[in-house]
């Protein structure tokens, strides 16, 4: 009996089918990916992955994390790589997937965080052709927030690409790599001596040039009153415990990011010295001569500042792991490039070395001047709670002050609250003790990253409480994660903080003082009539409502119940409209009610 043959046409070099070494080009890729440590794979597939997906079917260990949306699932691989400290695996169907995940690409790419991000194109065969799906250049779509774009052409190729897109993703500064895959690559023949998967092995970024620690230390030493900003990159890479320890010995105030960043919260906010988010030279509690900014971004502007950030003519030290943002947009006198732990610690030890005799007076009269302000912003906090009266819904600071009380000591809080920032920023404690609460957010700018990130977090630290703060418009841009969330009993409390609108906006026209404010119309600001609650619903999480403030701790514990018992749940907060000047006008209409400009109406029902 005649055997039929398999007549698809083969590369050169491909093995005859029947090589009994041989496997398939996705079950290489599920082997390099266990090489590079992954045990999630993030996606949405389609027919251009289908080899890939069969693969993992021998592959128990490999978890597929199932999406909706390639926005929310992309988001979720970005805080899986935020709380792990290692590189997540997202996988796109073609064209459309990447286009659909290409805001979250962004925010990955502004944060530093590293994702291998790997999109299934068509087959090699069709290319040119027009072909269903066929997509020119897709690799270089996200090329601008990459750290590096390829497109795989041959499968025997696998474990090089893996490992050299794993490298660039994770060495610091970290970002997304973005790799295609035609589809015929995954079900290629691979010889076994063209398929040795071996893991990679990386060094940290190292300490800065020990001339750049030399003139920063002497530069510190001869300031009289030095302060300290605590960037996103201490928690990223290391280097808070440095910073507390330098700040200590200095008797130096300290803040944060430049509030307008939406960065993270990386130090102790009960440090006595912690004066809390940075908001410009003249804002700043304490008068300083020289800013050490370790491991931000210096700066993360919003707008056109009425006024210098800092001052010209104060001193500028900046250390950090990516020497892209050494003078960017201030002119820097000393860049430190580098670890910021390494660093931090290289510089603490010059110190020491160096403090002179009266030293310790010079630091008591610091520390007494960084009291006094931090004892006015306390006081200022606790007058803005008691005075602090809504007109319609519950004051944010009074619910930030109710989560504080209530989360775990070490629990997870993931932020994307954008104008709401200032109140979990300055009543939620973080980063106090051996495990204190660690501050996850994303200054990329692209919204609907909340609901993925805190999932996605929970995933990488299962035994931490994980919750997620985010606006109302910032939670339907993401809403579609909550499927994800209730399919896999990911336990994360979502508490959304609810305006019932796009404050930013509202904010911004109220500023601008124009026909808006002269009208009462604040158009494109509104964002009524949506029940959260049933919404997640429909998606299988349960909620709960809060309208009162006494109603709130009794509505955070019962969240915290559920989430204790492996289930996710969402607690929709109606909060105050902070900040907003008047109330804004209703902007809708109704399509049976438009008119043209002879007033004739526009659509009619015949």
């Amino acid at each position: 009996m005649e055997v039929e043959r398999d007549h698809t046409p083969r590369k050169v070099g491909d093995p005859e089918p029947d090589d009994p070494t041989a496997i398939t080009g996705g079950a290489l890729m599920v082997r390099a990916l266990r090489a590079e440590g992954v045990d999630c794979v993030f996606g949405i597939p389609g027919s251009s992955e289908i080899g890939f997906v069969d693969a993992l079917v021998d592959e128990p260990a490999l978890r597929y994390v199932l999406g909706l949306h390639e926005g929310p699932i992309t988001a979720m691989a970005h805080g899986y790589a935020t709380v792990s400290g290692r590189p997540a695996f997202v996988a796109l169907h073609a064209v459309a997937g990447m286009a659909n995940a290409l805001g979250q690409i962004v925010n990955a790419a502004l944060d530093r965080t590293p994702l291998v991000v790997v999109a299934g194109t068509q087959d090699t065969r069709l290319r040119g052709r027009g072909a269903f799906l066929e997509s020119p250049g897709l690799s270089t779509l996200a090329q601008p927030y990459a750290k590096w774009t390829w497109d795989l052409l041959r499968a025997d190729t696998i474990p090089d690409v893996v490992r050299h897109a794993f490298a660039m993703a994770s060495t610091p500064p970290g970002g997304p790599v973005v790799l295609t895959v035609s589809k015929d690559m995954w079900h290629h023949a691979v010889p076994a001596a063209a398929r040795q998967v071996e893991p990679r092995r990386l060094l940290r970024a190292s300490a800065p040039h020990p001339d750049a620690v030399d003139h920063a230390v002497k530069q510190l030493l001869a300031a009289e009153m030095p302060l300290l900003l605590a960037g996103d990159e201490l928690v990223q890479y290391g280097g808070m415990r440095q910073l507390v320890e330098l700040a200590e010995l200095l008797g130096a105030p300290v803040v944060g990011e430049l509030a307008t960043g939406h960065g993270r919260v990386s130090f102790p906010t009960r440090h006595p010295q912690y004066l809390g988010l940075f908001h410009g030279q003249r804002a700043c509690p304490v008068p300083f001569d020289l800013l050490l900014d370790a491991g931000g971004r210096m700066f993360s502007e919003f707008d056109v500042a009425p006024d210098p950030i800092v001052r010209p003519g104060v001193p500028l030290l900046h250390l950090t792991v990516d020497a892209s943002q050494i003078g960017r947009a201030f002119p820097v006198d000393t860049a430190l490039i580098g670890d910021p732990a390494a660093g931090l610690t290289a510089m603490l030890r010059q110190v020491r070395g160096l403090l002179p005799p009266e030293h310790g007076d010079h630091r008591a009269r610091r520390l007494a001047r960084v009291a006094s302000a931090r004892a006015g912003l306390d006081a200022q906090r606790a007058r803005r709670l008691t005075a602090e009266h809504a007109t319609e819904g519950i004051p944010p600071a009074r619910l930030a002050v109710a989560l504080n009380d209530a989360l775990s000591a070490d629990a997870i809080v993931v932020t994307e609250l954008i104008t709401s920032d200032p109140f979990h920023s300055d009543y939620i404690d973080y980063h106090n003790g051996e495990s204190g609460r660690l501050h996850v957010s994303s200054n990329g700018g692209a919204i609907g990253w909340g609901i993925g990130a805190a999932c996605g977090a929970k995933l990488a630290a299962p035994g931490r409480e994980v919750v997620l703060l985010s606006g109302d418009g910032s939670f339907q841009f993401g809403v579609q994660g909550l499927w994800t969330a209730a399919r896999y009993q990911i336990p994360v409390l979502f508490v959304v903080w609810n305006n019932g609108g796009y404050q930013s906006n509202r904010h911004g026209l109220v500023k601008y003082r124009g026909r808006a404010v002269a009208t009462g119309r604040y158009i494109g600001t509104e964002l009524p009539m949506i029940d959260h609650v049933a919404i997640a619903g429909g998606y299988g999480v349960a909620g709960g409502r809060v309208r009162r403030v006494d109603e709130l701790p009794a509505a955070i514990a019962s969240g915290l119940v559920a989430v204790r018992a492996g289930r996710p749940f969402v607690l929709d907060v109606a909060i105050d409209r902070s900040g907003a000047a008047g109330t804004p006008g209703d902007d809708r209409f109704a399509v049976d009610t438009v008119t043209t400009a002879d007033g004739r109406p526009a659509s009619s029902r015949g």
